[in-house]
């Protein structure tokens, strides 16, 4: 931490984390069995010749049938109808679906986390974050499975703010980056999209009563969402997976304090 020229603070961590015995979250370990696409089409073709309808016909229709019923390998919207699911011979109820923790052994996090602030001219200040992570995702860590941090491995902010004591007025702007990452947690999986958003605070100490205060918040002003076509007043983000879209909020507010 420091200052520089008395008008620009900085703050910059530099970490290392080394976990050993890692325990991840709750998770599935009994392996779903789903119908294989392939073979699904090449059967409901026979079976809709058998019915009457011509080949070429009889292939696009299962064709068309086939994705809905077998799923599409990671796409989460298709999924596909579960036929089965795997357990040991041992368990209790074979049919039940079983979750735990899982150990993953040894991981190591290497990351930075940089703060700064600049004073530009009287009451008005710029400031900015970034932080990273070197990795966020394993795939098939120590042979057991894949372990999510469920995080990003980078996001960074940036803002301005102006303050003047003689109007009693203040007006605060920031715009929040966070890049997409996957997520592993129970039955949540999946992958959440980046984001951006622009947030906005104003305040104004009303003249004609001491002590009144008017604040005006906007959060999700602006949203940016990776993949996508609409307008950044119209989008909705989700910051994780399962969770509902969140979308623009605007509060006001009046306050008095007490002299």
């Amino acid at each position: 931490n420091g200052v520089l020229a008395d008008r620009v603070a900085i703050s910059l961590d530099l970490y290392r984390s080394h976990y050993t015995d890692f325990v991840g979250p709750l998770q599935v370990i009994t392996p779903t069995v789903f119908l294989e696409r392939q073979s699904l089409e090449g059967y409901l073709t026979q079976v809709f010749i058998g019915g009457g309808l011509p080949e070429g016909q009889a292939k696009l229709l299962a064709a068309s049938f086939a994705p809905q019923v077998s799923g599409i390998p990671g796409d989460t919207l298709l999924r596909g109808v579960p036929v089965g699911t795997v357990t040991p011979n041992e368990v209790n109820d074979p049919t039940a679906v079983y979750l735990t923790y899982r150990n993953y052994g040894n991981i190591t996090l290497y990351g930075y986390d940089l703060g700064l602030q600049v004073g530009v001219a009287e009451g008005l200040a710029l400031n900015g974050s970034v932080s990273y992570v070197d990795k966020n995702f394993f795939r098939n860590l120590d042979g057991v499975a894949d372990l999510s941090l469920n995080a990003p491995k980078f996001k960074f902010s940036v803002g301005a703010e102006y303050r003047s004591a003689q109007l009693g007025f203040s007006i605060r702007s920031l715009f929040r980056h966070v890049d997409g990452f996957q997520v592993n947690s129970g039955v949540y999986l999946g992958r959440v999209p980046g984001y951006s958003v622009v947030d906005l605070n104003i305040d104004y100490e009303l003249p004609w009563v001491e002590g009144l205060k008017a604040t005006l918040t906007a959060q999700n002003l602006l949203t940016f969402v990776e993949g996508s076509d609409g307008g950044p007043f119209s989008q909705r983000h989700s910051e994780f997976v399962g969770a509902a879209p969140i979308g623009r909020l605007v509060l006001g507010r009046l306050s008095y304090s007490f002299r």
